[in-house]
């Protein structure tokens, strides 16, 4: 507390403007109350407890009326201090609400209004690593929830649009603290810049080792693209797999498919049917590996699917279909994101193999490829399995040339 009082000495904007958040957030939770997980525990002694809840309502008299009897009956009392310090400021006194805040801060780590309270301070102050100790902390207290979560991941997202300020998270991230699974892939609401920079986040944590979860990229990817974020999306899925880029089908020979995985846009994901089997096996002629389908279904039924970037033109998608009693045992819809058209459609090709052809509009950034195995009797008597290996995507007119963005782990 004496190292931040003395970086922070003369910071008369950022106590003001943390004095308003500390507000906003006791407001916050005046609301989260009505469904009883307010984190405010009345002891014996009601005042403070009552005091918070008169501040989140604004009203300023009877909070300063209640906290200053808690205070009397119980000088050490750090919520009432609290109380009493944003009160101060919230009237414009920065003198006397520095004062009381520094009196609360000092009792510990208990209340985490006012760690967040000299989260703000700090991260106003440019103290980043402070800013991302107060941050930490209320995170891994137990009244980690609704508002203080908030507030706390708001503080950490100040800190990462600066290289002093993502060293300060990532020396927290190094402890591998549970906060950071709820945190690090979430990029909602974030504006572009945001994104860059948690980015540049991540992509630190893999220059210096610090273990982060193969999940966590994955749910980046589904964050990334729920933001209509594509290229970027696509760009985080290519620095864990290389063939996993725009024009290309990933992981078309199914190499360490594992079923059991979450995976990501750009991976191949199963379609739940009771009528279909998947299992990985050898592929054709013992090399690598393919998919094994085996189907029951009276009808053409969805199998596997993964996103794709293809750019605007006609596309062939083609691939083994080992064991396929028809030249075309495989259909394939497709879907536009963010906007514009595709079809797709069978393509006359050898037993053994399929082949759908493809036309991409312009405005379609992105596509949803889906794979559907034709009926059991048209696939091969009593519904036998086929083998699925070797899927490709060729353009069938001129390449576009497409940027590449920087991205965790991309050299």
């Amino acid at each position: 507390m004496a190292r931040l009082i003395r970086v922070l000495s003369g910071v008369a904007g950022g106590l003001a403007l943390a004095g308003l958040a500390t507000l906003n957030l006791i407001d916050q939770w005046a609301v989260y109350d009505r469904v009883l997980v307010l984190p405010i525990s009345f002891g014996p002694d009601h005042s403070s407890g009552m005091a918070e809840v008169a501040l989140g309502r604004n009203d300023l008299a009877s909070a300063t009326r209640l906290a200053t009897a808690a205070l009397q009956r119980q000088p050490l009392d750090e919520r009432a201090a609290r109380v009493l310090g944003t009160v101060a400021l919230i009237r414009g006194d920065l003198r006397t609400g520095d004062r009381w805040m520094r009196f609360a801060g000092e009792r510990g780590w208990r209340d985490p209004v006012t760690q967040l309270y000299w989260g703000r301070v700090a991260l106003a102050g440019g103290a980043v690593d402070i800013a991302a100790q107060r941050a930490d902390a209320v995170l891994r207290g137990q009244s980690a929830q609704g508002p203080s979560r908030a507030e706390a991941f708001s503080i950490l997202r100040g800190l990462e649009g600066t290289a002093p300020g993502r060293a300060a998270i990532l020396a927290r991230l190094r402890e591998q603290p549970a906060w950071a699974a709820g945190y690090l892939p979430v990029v909602a609401g974030l504006d572009r810049q945001g994104i860059q920079n948690r980015l540049a986040l991540l992509s630190a944590t893999t220059r210096r080792r610090i273990a982060v979860s193969p999940v966590t990229f994955t749910q980046l990817q589904w964050s990334l693209l729920n933001a209509r974020q594509f290229a970027t999306a696509l760009d985080v899925c290519h620095a864990i797999a290389p063939s996993c880029e725009a024009g290309r089908i990933n992981n078309g020979g199914f190499t360490n498919f594992d079923l059991s995985l979450e995976r990501g846009p750009f991976d191949w994901t199963p379609i739940p049917s009771s009528a279909i089997e998947l299992d990985l096996v050898g592929g054709e002629g013992g090399h690598g590996s393919a998919l094994r389908v085996t189907s029951s279904a009276p009808v053409s039924t969805p199998i596997i699917r993964q996103f794709v970037m293809l750019s605007p033109g006609n596309w062939r998608i083609r691939g083994i279909a080992a064991g396929a009693h028809s030249p075309a045992p495989l259909f394939a819809e497709i879907a536009c994101l963010p906007t514009g058209s595709a079809t797709a459609r069978p393509f006359p090709t050898k037993v053994g193999w399929f082949a759908i052809e493809v036309t991409i509009s312009a405005g379609c950034t992105a596509q949803l490829l889906q794979l559907d195995l034709a009926s059991s009797e048209s696939t091969a008597p009593g519904g036998a399995s086929i083998l699925l290996d070797n899927i490709a995507a060729t353009r069938t007119g001129p390449a576009e040339r497409q940027s590449r963005a920087i991205v965790p782990g991309s050299r």
